[in-house]
């Protein structure tokens, strides 16, 4: 297994993977219309289109993509770590594999962060496992709007 930051060539299998757990993770949070509406091409294009500068590391295995994580500096609040994770997809091949625990770890020890935050949606069986197993602790919860649909989201917090 690799770890390495984000390359343009990368950008197809983040999309898989990213449109994947969308349609498969989600199903019992977000309305099935727009996760209909979800189309790998469509993602593709569009994010083909976008010049990425964001903290995106990749694992790959074999040069395939299996996992990635998108994190930055997050805003000044007192209640939330200094750091937010945006984006945490796993190939769903892998996605019971071990290889999320040398990721964190090549990150923390890479920029020394001493914990993370997340808002992730509530319900959602393989999220709750993922970072229950990760030593995560559930923070908070809020419900807010997307596509027009109220979704329950879950704040978790890592030291």
């Amino acid at each position: 297994m690799k770890i390495r930051k984000y390359l343009k060539k990368d950008l197809p299998d983040i999309v898989r993977i990213n449109v994947y757990c969308w349609k498969h993770n989600y199903k019992w949070n977000v309305d099935q219309a727009y996760l209909d509406s979800i189309s790998y091409q469509k993602q593709l294009k569009k994010r083909s289109n976008k010049e990425i500068k964001w903290n995106i590391f990749v694992s790959e295995i074999d040069w395939k993509v299996v996992w990635f994580i998108h994190w930055w500096k997050s805003r000044d609040w007192e209640e939330f770590p200094p750091y937010e994770i945006r984006w945490l997809y796993i190939d769903p091949n892998h996605q019971w594999k071990w290889i999320w625990t040398k990721l964190f770890q090549f990150i923390i020890d890479l920029y020394s962060i001493k914990s993370f935050y997340l808002w992730t949606l509530k319900n959602n069986p393989q999220s709750e496992w993922f970072y229950q197993k990760m030593w995560w602790v559930k923070f908070g919860e809020k419900t807010r709007e997307f596509w027009w649909y109220p979704i329950q989201e879950v704040w978790y917090k890592w030291k």
